[in-house]
């Protein structure tokens, strides 16, 4: 399983601080992309830990998997971008549902 801890911006300070350390399972492909701009989708699932806010590990899963890492000043470069989005599907249970596409 991979593991990471997610960070979230503090906007009152300007400070990232620990949100919570979680586990995901595996991504499992749900969907392929075209081969071309559109990467495939993924799924994966955590266990949220008690007594963290739910919409602050959201937003914090969204700022450390989402993205990209491009630093090319020139548009169409083909470099990987990450959309995230969250959906609490038990009161303890979060899907995560990654979306890759390349800048074409």
């Amino acid at each position: 399983m991979e593991q990471f801890t997610a960070t979230l911006q503090a906007y009152y300070d300007s400070e990232e601080r620990d949100v919570a350390t979680v586990r995901l399972t595996p991504r499992k492909k749900v969907k392929e992309g075209n081969g071309y701009d559109v990467g495939g989708t993924y799924l994966q699932y955590l266990r949220t830990p008690r007594n963290v806010n739910k919409a602050e590990l959201a937003q914090a899963l969204k700022e450390t998997m989402g993205g990209s890492n491009c630093t090319h000043s020139y548009d169409c470069c083909g470099c990987a971008s990450s959309f995230i989005t969250t959906k609490l599907i038990a009161p303890r249970t979060m899907q995560v549902r990654t979306k890759i596409s390349f800048n074409y």
